[in-house]
């Protein structure tokens, strides 16, 4: 997986199949840790001028301790609040304003009775609102309603309610009591990002929330506009307690583009504020802890941006914060909360960059003698939650003992006074950078095909040697390192052939000592030692290779947004696989991984008792994993996906072409066209229709963005002509799809001595007939879907 850890999941997979614990909450993540410092002080702030904006304390305490304003009550009745697709309705009760935050009203509550409605626009989210609900649009009753906005609401509410000085019932403060935990947390002092952040800055659109209670529970609706699908349908996941805590999340339902948005951008986010470089320089201290000076130029997307929320995922302190004219910086954090709020005084403007400089110290790095477990690969910097991709420069000194590798390229290395200093630097941008430090054998591969390849191996007793070899002079080495370095060059040289070829830039792949498998630019995590699996793609060497095949895909073809990460994660997977029946004879290995893939797929939450929720689709990407479908995005994103690559693999093949040259064209043609740059979805069916010379849209449309797998009960029988020929006559029973669904699905006929016959048969609606060429012998086995080339299940059945 690119950038992320993906191993756990996958080996979730081999015990218990979809165990993995994980939903798509990507509001709430339970934080890590992060200690109290002179930075992070609780309720107060550290050496600040007078502010003349929103300070950071004075909001957060007041959004905590929200509530009615007595003197903004309104008696309502038929009231409507309509944001896109959802629409409110307040059909009697009673309304209050808020008090201000920090000087600004930014709240509303209500108590009584209403009814929320909300239909989605497109069939993608009317499916998922039937795979939770059970329905295509949502009507439901709610006894109270809590609002918070900053947006065009409050002049809304005010042309639509006389609001005056009156009592507050009990059941506003309780509406506020029972939906504050979802967008305030005392204990770590902490507001969502995606809440503080709109309502803290001007950003176009404005935050609309709302969390609205009745008798089924709470569920959200939001317009947020840090995501370019703005409308967001959200629900109480199903496992948000443990014992006697509740975590308070959000969970995704429903999520796409406002109604008759023109807005251009392709992508996930939209950043108000984001990070364009980042320079970092870190020291290791003799005990391994760490000291970092990080400069980040800030960019400002909107105008009028004041704050710069900032993540350190694990255990630092923040000894400085200034601008690089020296000027002190004003920052806002507390113990257990990972968020740094920066103050940008004065405003930046859009457009405008401005250079941040932080100093901090800590230990990211766990030790075992001499395993070095690495706490932060991708959270030892200060980075912006969703951040978008930036350059990097990296500066590392450590004992010279140890060796540290990073993402991208390796300008330089020196020792000097026992001190290894080494930089390097990740450009074009990347989302995020990483690095591992340790005692290692290093294995130089040396190929004129092929760009320089160093493989890392944890390797205390044989630290700092380096062996320099042709893959020809590894493959005769015995020993379980050098066969490892071997198969990495293997990979290399195998995807080069099949995709084209990377970048002539230096390829480090790095074994890890805690099972973690991520890519960065340049930059591969593998494990040597993997648990014992069943299935054929838990096993190490597949890990490797789909590691390995995230420098074509995932990196050197990056994806646009979370609907198209199969192109990415299902692209490797399917690379991966390639890659085992190249190195093995026939295709057994191949298609034993597909098997294990399709076991999986379909008896995804078979095993569970009671009411499941049917898969998602694979364009609905990290949206395919909930409470209800926990582990799916593996199950979904990657192997479906790989199997969709795979069906398109046997569409194009022909006896006429036994190099394929037509599918292996197609994948050349999509890597050539995107290398350095971004693939969709359409881009990918735009070429495999170009390729196989017909529209593919109805391909993409089943395997992509709908869910239903197709059953096919198969009967034939054969009997003879006038002519004394066999005919072999077949039925196919298609079910479990819609009435529309088609597949062109191989049929092969065996006669006995090895004889065999192969063509394609066009499956559609209901019961599809047919008839096979006449033959001169009786066949003695027909088998529908030949070379697994269809994703699904064929049940045999007596010819009637």
């Amino acid at each position: 997986m690119r950038a992320r850890i993906e191993i756990a999941a996958r080996l979730a997979l081999a015990v218990v199949l979809l165990g993995a614990h994980g939903a798509r909450v990507t509001r709430a993540a339970q934080p890590v840790p992060v200690h109290e410092t002179a930075s992070r002080m609780p309720a107060r702030e550290r050496g600040s001028a007078p502010d003349s904006g929103l300070a950071f304390t004075r909001f957060f305490s007041e959004l905590a301790s929200l509530s009615p304003d007595s003197s903004q009550v309104a008696s309502v009745a038929s009231l409507e609040i309509e944001r896109d697709a959802g629409v409110f309705v307040l059909e009697q009760g009673t309304l209050a304003l808020c008090k201000p935050v920090a000087g600004h009203v930014v709240a509303a509550v209500f108590s009584g009775r209403g009814v929320f409605a909300c239909a989605p626009p497109s069939e993608i989210e009317r499916d998922q609102l039937q795979r939770f609900y059970g329905t295509r649009s949502m009507r439901r009753a709610f006894h109270s309603l809590v609002l918070l906005f900053s947006d065009t609401t409050l002049v809304e509410l005010r042309s639509l309610a006389r609001f005056a000085p009156g009592a507050v019932p009990a059941a506003l403060r309780a509406a506020i009591q029972d939906a504050a935990p979802y967008f305030s947390n005392p204990a770590t002092r902490s507001v969502p990002i995606w809440i503080a952040k709109p309502l803290l800055d001007p950003v176009p659109g404005g935050l609309f929330y709302a969390h609205m209670n009745g008798p089924a529970g709470p569920l959200f609706f939001t317009l947020d506009p840090s995501y370019v699908e703005r409308v967001q349908l959200m629900r109480r996941p199903d496992d948000d307690h443990y014992g006697m805590i509740t975590y308070h999340d959000h969970e995704i339902v429903n999520q796409f583009r406002v109604r008759g948005d023109t807005d251009t951008t392709v992508g996930d986010f939209h950043h108000p504020i984001r990070v364009t470089h980042y320079e970092l320089d870190t020291t290791f201290r003799p005990g391994l802890d760490v000291r970092i000076v990080a400069t980040l130029d800030v960019k400002a997307e909107s105008d009028d941006q004041r704050w710069l929320p900032l993540q350190l995922f694990f255990d630092v302190t923040v000894d400085s914060l200034c601008w690089d004219d020296g000027r002190a910086v004003n920052g806002w954090g507390w113990k257990d909360n990972p968020t740094l709020w920066v103050r940008c005084d004065p405003p930046l403007s859009a457009g405008e960059t401005r250079r941040l400089r932080m100093r901090y110290h800590g230990r990211i790095l766990d030790r075992e003698g001499d395993v070095f477990f690495n706490e932060a690969y991708a959270g030892w910097y200060p980075r912006i939650d969703g951040e978008a991709p930036a350059s990097y420069g990296m500066t590392f000194h450590c004992p010279s003992q140890y060796e540290v590798v990073a993402a991208g390229r390796n300008e330089w290395t020196t020792i000097a006074k026992g001190v290894a200093n080494s930089r390097w630097v990740v450009d074009p941008p990347s989302p995020s950078a990483s690095f591992d430090i340790g005692l290692y054998h290093t294995f130089e591969i040396t190929e004129d095909s092929l760009p320089p390849i160093r493989v890392l191996l944890a390797d205390p007793r044989n630290s700092g040697r380096h062996d320099r070899m042709t893959r020809t002079e590894l493959a005769k080495v015995s020993s379980q390192a050098a066969q490892v370095a071997a198969e990495i060059a293997d990979e290399c040289a195998f995807f080069r052939h099949v995709f084209g070829p990377l970048p002539d830039r230096t390829l480090n792949a790095v074994e890890t000592t805690d099972r973690v498998l991520v890519a960065y630019p340049q930059l591969v995590h593998l494990p040597l030692h993997l648990p014992s699996c069943v299935d054929p793609d838990l096993a190490p060497h597949f890990f490797r290779a789909h590691e390995v095949a995230h420098q074509w895909w995932g990196i050197g073809v990056d994806t646009r947004t979370y609907h198209d990460a199969w192109l990415s994660e299902g692209f490797a997977d399917f690379a991966a696989a390639l890659y085992v029946q190249s190195g093995r004879p026939g295709s057994e290995g191949y298609l034993s991984i597909l098997r294990a893939w399709r076991k999986r797929i379909f008896e995804n939450r078979r095993y569970l008792f009671g009411r499941t929720t049917p898969a998602a689709p694979v364009s609905l990407g990290d949206r395919t994993n909930s409470s209800r479908t926990a582990g799916d995005y593996s199950v979904i994103v990657y192997n479906k996906g790989a199997w969709v690559l795979h069906m398109l693999r046997n569409l194009m093949l022909d006896e006429q072409d036994p190099g394929e040259r037509r599918f292996l064209g197609l994948m050349r043609d999509l890597y050539a066209a995107h290398a350095g740059g971004f693939v969709t979805n359409a881009d990918v069916e735009a070429a495999t229709s170009r390729a196989m010379g017909r529209d593919m849209h109805w391909f993409f449309d089943q395997w992509i963005d709908h869910a239903e797998l197709p059953t096919y009960t198969f009967s034939w029988h054969a009997q003879r002509d006038t002519s004394g020929r066999y005919v072999v006559r077949a039925r196919v029973a298609q079910s479990n799809v819609p009435a529309n669904f088609r597949m062109e699905v191989p049929v092969r006929v065996e006669y006995g001595r090895d004889r065999v016959e192969r063509m394609r048969v066009a499956i559609a609606g209901a019961v599809t007939e047919f008839e096979l060429p006449p033959a001169d012998a009786p066949p003695t086995r027909v088998v529908l879907n030949d070379l697994e080339s269809v994703l699904c299940e064929v049940i045999p059945a007596p010819w009637k």
